[in-house]
């Protein structure tokens, strides 16, 4: 038996005023939110997120209700 796998490619902006229109919300992980900070070790390594609004380290993939998304150009 073959499978037959199909690509989908999905464009963000043509779906996000009908997800609207239901009970559907886009969540915002941590990695891309702007109440997150990049925090580093000692020895300057990549130590993890930290949320501000949280008081508390996040995993990347953690989202919350306050999340809200950070445009490219914010830096925290």
């Amino acid at each position: 038996m073959a499978k037959l796998t199909v690509p989908i490619n999905i464009n963000w902006n043509d779906i996000k005023d009908k997800l609207a229109e239901g009970n559907i919300v886009e969540i915002v992980r941590c990695k891309d939110c702007k109440n997150r900070s990049i925090w580093k070790t000692k020895s300057g390594e990549y130590g993890g997120l930290e949320c501000y609004r949280l008081d508390m380290d996040v995993d990347s993939t953690f989202f919350c209700a306050d999340g809200e998304r950070r445009e490219d150009d914010e830096v925290h």
